[in-house]
């Protein structure tokens, strides 16, 4: 009987050097690889396009360089070969060291995202100090034991969570349930 593959305990970050829009965008290429269904996460956007008069919705990534991938270097080396407009993301001031979030961080984004059609994704420097409120965790539901900031803005009647990724400067708010909040 063979062991279950372990997984790596990092989320690779690579980005795509292709418009979104263009038919054959590397981020399309990864989307088809079956075998990286659980391995792959890429921040998706609705946009609403024009196709020979007719409207058609499609999802397309929010971020151009934020696509984060969950498999040794190795494996990952190979499909940028394969595919050309895909590159790994590095890290500002240190050369050839690409970017990467630790496991346990990207799980939790990930949880968070996936729990809910209405999320507002956010460049950290776009979040300023005052939209940031108490430090809490949530207890019950899809996600229990997830901690975070409350999304304070003034005159909202909807609880949000802010979940953060720092390595790669990008936080996400996610609608919570008031019953739900523990405050920390």
């Amino acid at each position: 009987m063979m062991e279950a593959e372990q997984k790596p305990y990092y989320w690779y970050v690579i980005r795509d050097m292709k418009r979104p829009n263009a038919h054959d965008s590397g981020y399309i290429a990864l989307m088809e690889m079956t075998e990286l269904n659980d391995d792959l996460f890429i921040p998706l956007k609705q946009m609403v396009y024009n196709q020979f008069g007719k409207r058609i919705v499609k999802q397309i990534p929010l971020f151009q360089d934020l696509i984060f991938i969950r498999r040794p270097r190795q494996e990952i080396e190979a499909i940028l070969r394969q595919i050309p407009s895909l590159q790994f993301r590095f890290v500002k001031g240190k050369q050839a060291t690409p970017m990467t979030v630790p496991a346990a961080s990207m799980n939790t984004f990930i949880a968070a995202v996936q729990s809910t059609t209405d999320v507002i994704y956010y460049a950290l420097n776009d979040v300023s100090e005052k939209l940031y409120g108490k430090r809490i965790r949530i207890i019950g539901g899809k996600l229990h034991g997830i901690e975070g900031r409350l999304l304070s803005r003034q005159g909202s009647k909807v609880k949000r969570l802010i979940v953060e990724l720092l390595e790669c400067n990008l936080a996400a708010a996610v609608t919570v349930e008031p019953d739900c909040i523990q405050i920390l």
